[in-house]
């Protein structure tokens, strides 16, 4: 497999959210892409200059042949001016775990997430703005692709309704010192409901524990069949330490 890590400081984020809108439009199947705003992290080969600033990153995998992966990524080397860029064979578990150590355990975690339709220029002046500033040394903020085959089908197949949502888009803040909660959160809150005119239903696995009024929308046109299936095979709520049906809906 062929991935991508291309790094660019938060200053290019209006840039690089368009180049993105554009190079995912038409990526074929086998390819994935995702930005996502971060710290850099403080280590080699991170240029020291840039260590624990915001920065905007391209993480992309083509799960094809090697050469061809390499090929459909090269775009992302010659686009804009990054601070650090890598193209090469990787491991699909390696880039998977590429980011674990920038959200370690026991730490204190915050999430908001929203599908997308689009990703229009209101989208993206959005997202540039409120990430200028990046609170939470763990905060990550991402577009994660959707569509491709996964898009194809049908949306009353699964449990999961939003098919035809192109992107995700995931606030997940993360940070230490508990004196810095409600900043943190509130933060977090501000962003999510300033993204929520562009946004379209819920993703489960990203729900908070104060997002319960949200399950339904989470499943959308399948959830009055998704209570049915509760109270048919879990009506004691045994699976229930996520943001789940309750039996008694």
């Amino acid at each position: 497999m062929a991935a991508a890590q291309i790094f660019h400081p938060i200053e290019a984020a209006g840039g690089v959210l368009r180049f993105y809108r554009e190079f995912s439009k038409d990526a074929p199947d086998e390819l994935a892409i995702y930005t996502l705003i971060v710290h850099m992290p403080p280590v080699d080969p991170f240029p020291a200059a840039y260590w624990g600033k915001p920065a905007i990153v391209l993480v992309a995998c083509h799960c094809g042949p090697v050469d061809e992966g390499k090929a459909a990524l090269e775009p992302l080397l010659h686009f804009g001016d990054p601070v650090l860029a890598v193209v090469d064979a990787m491991p699909y578990v390696a880039l998977q775990q590429s980011f674990d150590a920038g959200t370690p355990a026991g730490e204190r975690y915050y999430w908001k997430a929203h599908h997308l339709d689009g990703l229009a220029d209101e989208v993206l002046d959005t997202v540039a703005e409120y990430t200028r500033d990046l609170p939470g040394e763990f905060t990550i903020v991402g577009i994660e692709p959707l569509g491709g085959a996964f898009g194809r089908v049908d949306p009353a197949a699964t449990a999961f309704a939003y098919r035809h949502a192109p992107y995700t888009f995931g606030i997940w803040t993360g940070w230490s010192d508990p004196a810095k909660d409600e900043q943190n959160m509130a933060w977090t809150r501000r962003f999510y409901d300033a993204m929520a005119p562009f946004g379209t239903g819920a993703y489960v696995n990203y729900l908070d524990q104060d997002e319960g009024g949200r399950v339904e929308a989470a499943y959308g046109s399948n959830f009055s069949r998704m209570v049915e299936v509760k109270k048919r095979w879990d009506p004691d709520n045994l699976f229930r330490m996520n943001q789940n049906i309750s039996p008694g809906e």
